[in-house]
């Protein structure tokens, strides 16, 4: 029961009571008659006062309940209010703070300032004040609700790019009109934009001024936009770019279906593909081969984006090809030429002993006969004919390097060194020579042209030693990174730095056949043999106190 209910019967029941004040106590007879009714009256009522009264109290209780749910509440929400971390602050129409929580007291200096009552728009930087008035006005006209930016300065000292949004609060009761106000403080966000903006700006200057033809493209495969280097390499403009489908650009020359499944994987996810080849004709810049690179990128503008990079590859292959295709002719060449110099060789070498033989047969059968000139002249014969031998032999052997190489294998350097010694060792004793080593390595090599790098450099120190000193050779080995550096040290005439590279070419000699006997292709052999190993010679030397050779095995696995 409400109540106006519970009221109206209340009065109903006193209306009862009313009733009885009319009877006449005086007159026994009335009385008599009418108090049984009286008091069967008055005991319904007090029963019914009692009920309305409890139900009161029950009201009372609910209405006490519910107004502590509403303390409690507004007292929540005002903690609500008074701690938010955004500063918040209400005033009444005219824009006089009537409340502030923490976070606005600190933003706009209010801690000092008695009971708050200021106006807002004096944290409103001076020559901006008229615009937030003129905006305050507009909040009946707005529906009540406004938002716009202006420079909040809370003191002198402190002032910060700011966001006001304002809603007009509707009166209740007798309350006036108030609005509730947050006032934001965009530092953070404004810094982050200019950050932003110079982050755009920088990759659209370094995407503007990168000398590679770049694209940027859509999902859908559009070009979004292209930089100054590509409208200049395919001397194209902007409308007939911009905005179009990649495959349709030029003469369709990016229609190609390889092209067409690599973008759109890209599109559905791939990050990225790199090194894809385009070879055409291009309109306006001729036949160009290109190297395209793509990445895939999320803008948070435009969504997924592709940043695809052109680079003209046209000279670097075109030079490639030309490089291969000489090789090949050179690879070829030098197969000819060895075969060439092999068979020369070969098939010179029958003439020549035919012409010793018979030039010897001359001379014992019929030298009894011959003049002392032409004695001499025979000498000459038989000697120019050994000397050419010598020579076939040596060049047989140089052509032999790489015509006749053997797989490199497991080889005791020492081993090797032995065998050589043996084999040069008349040699060694008729010019009194005294040859030594260090501890030497298993390299990988072929053991035959080893030794012979052994071989023909202890041979050459022999040749050009001192006449008045007795010859000192000394080998030795020692490990440089991935690679055996090897040494043959002399003490002979030694080289003029002049020489150093000379030596070790085809028929180069320093010295007269009087002075000193060789082919003069000993160290061209040498050179050949140590690069075909996959290493180096070269020379250094003291003239007139002598000369190392040093030499590069590459380590390998055995």
């Amino acid at each position: 029961m409400d109540k106006a209910s519970k009221k109206t019967e209340i009065e109903r029941l006193l209306d009862q009571v009313e009733v009885f004040s009319k009877v006449d106590f005086s007159d026994e007879q009335q009385l008599r008659e009418v108090l049984p009714e009286m008091i069967e009256r008055l005991k319904h009522t007090l029963e019914e006062l009692a009920v309305a009264e409890e139900e009161l109290r029950q009201q009372n209780e609910e209405l006490r309940r519910a107004q502590d749910i509403i303390t409690a509440q507004r007292r929540e929400y005002q903690n609500l209010f008074d701690f938010a971390p955004s500063p918040y602050v209400v005033t009444d129409e005219a824009g006089i703070v009537l409340e502030a929580n923490e976070a606005a007291k600190d933003a706009l200096r209010l801690q000092d300032v008695p009971q708050i009552r200021v106006p807002l728009v004096n944290r409103v930087l001076a020559e901006e004040r008229n615009y937030f008035l003129d905006r305050l006005k507009e909040m009946p006209a707005k529906g009540g609700v406004l938002e716009w930016e202006q420079t909040i300065a809370a003191d002198e000292k402190y002032s910060f790019p700011g966001l006001f949004r304002a809603v007009l609060l509707e009166p209740a009761g007798k309350q006036m009109c108030r609005i509730l106000w947050l006032v934001k403080d965009l530092t953070d966000q404004k810094r982050h934009q200019a950050e932003r903006e110079n982050a755009r700006r920088f990759a659209e200057e370094l995407f503007q001024t990168i000398r590679e033809p770049l694209l940027v493209l859509t999902e859908d495969l559009k070009v979004m936009l292209a930089n100054t280097s590509f409208y200049r390499f395919f001397r194209a403009d902007q409308g007939s770019v911009e905005g179009r489908y990649v495959f349709e650009l030029g003469n369709l020359q990016w229609d190609i279906p390889s092209l067409r499944n690599l973008l759109s994987e890209m599109v559905a996810g791939r990050d990225f593909f790199e090194d894809f080849q385009v070879e055409h004709t291009f309109p306006n810049i001729g036949r160009r081969v290109m190297l395209l690179n793509a990445r895939r990128l999320q803008n948070e503008n435009f969504g997924v984006i592709l940043l695809l990079a052109i680079e003209d590859v046209t000279e670097r292959i075109d030079s490639e090809r030309r490089l291969d295709r000489l090789m090949r002719e050179l690879k070829q060449s030098n197969e000819e030429l060895q075969y060439f110099a092999y068979v020369a060789s070969h098939d010179l070498q029958e003439p020549l002993r035919m012409i010793t033989s018979y030039v010897q047969l001359i001379e014992r059968r019929y030298g009894h006969l011959l003049e002392d000139d032409a004695r001499e002249f025979m000498d000459y014969v038989v000697d120019g004919a050994t000397r050419m031998k010598a020579l076939i032999e040596s060049l047989l052997e140089y052509s032999r390097v790489q015509t006749r190489g053997k797989e490199p294998e497991a080889v005791d350097a020492e081993e090797v060194l032995a065998r050589v010694l043996q084999t040069l060792g008349s040699l060694i004793r008729e010019n009194h020579a005294t040859v030594t080593h260090d501890t030497l390595p298993v390299v990988v090599a072929d053991p035959i042209q080893f030794s012979m790098v052994f071989q023909n450099l202890i041979d050459n120190a022999i040749r050009f030693r001192k006449e008045d000193e007795p010859l000192k050779v000394h080998i030795s080995a020692k490990e440089a990174g991935n690679e055996w550096v090897f040494s043959v040290s002399d003490n002979g005439i030694g080289i003029e730095p002049r020489h150093y590279e000379r030596i070790f070419r085809l028929y180069q000699r320093l010295h007269t056949r009087g002075e000193h006997t060789g082919t003069g292709i000993g160290l061209a052999i040498c050179k050949r043999v140590v690069e075909r190993h996959g290493g180096r010679i070269w020379v250094e030397s003291i003239p007139g106190a002598g000369s190392t050779f040093f030499f590069t095995i590459p380590r390998r696995e055995q």
